[in-house]
C-alpha cells in the first residue's frame, strides 16, 4: 500500500492509527479508507479527497453505507461507552484519542445500524454528530431511537467547533 496523503499527518493522525485503519493514497491523491463489516471483512473503501475537491467523500460503487457500521470491527469486546459520529475520520480520531466510537457514514441511523448499535450492547450512547443543524437535527432524531437501548447523551460541541476532530 501506498503511504496517505500528508495532509492527513498534518491534522494529528498517527502512523500507528494509518496503519491500524490501512490508509492509503489513490492515483487522484485521495486519502483512501477501507471500509470492514464487523467481522473485519473488506466491504468497500471511501476516498476522502484533498481540500477544494468534490464530492469531499468518494464510496466505492455498490456499497451499502447503511448497512455498515463504520469502526465497528475496531470496537473491544464490551464497549461501555460509543461515540456514534457522521464521518470515517471522526470516528478515527476519536478511536487514536482513545475513545470507542463508530460512524454511520452520514446522517441517518438505519435499521440496520441501529441493530448494530444494540448488539454492541453499550451502556451509554454520545452522539457527537456534526455540528451544524443538520448535524443536531440527526442527532436528537438517533438519540431518540437509541433511548430504549441505554444512555443517551450529546457532545456538545460549543461554537467554535464543527466536529469532532476540531477539538
Amino acid at each position: 500500500g501506498r503511504q496517505p496523503p500528508n495532509w492527513i499527518y498534518d491534522r494529528g493522525f498517527t502512523k500507528d492509527t494509518v496503519e491500524a485503519w490501512e490508509f492509503s493514497i489513490s492515483d487522484q491523491k485521495s486519502l483512501v479508507i477501507p471500509i470492514k463489516d464487523r467481522h473485519n471483512k473488506f466491504v468497500g473503501w471511501v476516498c476522502r479527497q484533498p481540500e477544494g475537491r468534490l464530492p469531499k467523500y468518494i464510496y466505492s460503487t455498490g456499497l451499502k453505507t447503511s448497512k455498515v457500521l463504520f469502526g465497528e470491527n475496531m470496537l473491544p469486546k464490551n464497549s461501555k461507552e460509543l461515540y456514534i459520529v457522521e464521518g470515517t475520520l471522526d470516528a478515527i480520531w476519536l478511536y487514536q484519542n482513545g475513545y470507542n466510537a463508530v460512524s454511520l457514514l452520514g446522517l441517518n441511523m438505519s435499521v440496520d445500524q441501529e441493530n448494530a448499535l444494540r448488539r454492541i450492547n453499550a451502556d451509554s450512547y454520545i452522539i457527537a454528530l456534526d455540528n451544524d443543524n443538520a448535524g443536531i437535527n440527526a442527532g436528537d432524531r438517533i438519540g431518540s431511537r437509541l433511548e430504549k437501548y441505554g444512555l443517551v447523551r450529546y457532545m456538545n460541541l460549543g461554537e467554535m467547533y464543527k466536529d469532532v476532530q476540531d477539538i
